[in-house]
């Protein structure tokens, strides 16, 4: 299912201009990887929110598709972020996992950390599956 996703993360221009790649995607969970590159960064040289906010709805995302398959339609209805510490110069990772899959609404968690598991965001996003 990776490989599907693969190809999802390729279409999502947003996506590909930040930077984000899928390491890793099981049925449920995704972990995204989003390196440090000052292009991201806002005119205090920290990883601006916008670009934390972006990973965290493609990650929950990636963990919803993981759950749905790649080829189902859905569109993000709310997105929460509640951001903790600021990221200066390191790569970031988006941890996600789906807590709540529906007929018609999946809700997926999402923690920003680094390699060493300090934690930087946390975020909820709520997807609605879409007719085919």
């Amino acid at each position: 299912m990776t490989g599907d996703l693969k190809q999802i993360i390729s279409g999502i221009p947003y996506a590909q201009q930040l930077g984000v790649t899928i390491e890793r995607s099981v049925e449920g969970k995704a972990r995204l990887v989003l390196p440090w590159v000052s292009s991201n960064a806002n005119l205090y040289g920290v990883l601006h929110g916008g670009a934390i906010a972006g990973i965290i709805d493609v990650a929950g995302a990636v963990a919803a598709f993981s759950l749905v398959g790649a080829k189902s339609p859905l569109v993000t209805v709310d997105l929460n972020v509640t951001y903790i510490a600021a990221v200066q110069g390191v790569t970031v990772y988006a941890d996600s996992s789906v807590l709540h899959r529906g007929k018609r609404l999946m809700v997926s968690d999402v923690e920003i950390v680094d390699d060493k598991g300090k934690l930087y965001a946390k975020g909820r996003v709520t997807y609605m599956l879409l007719e085919k």
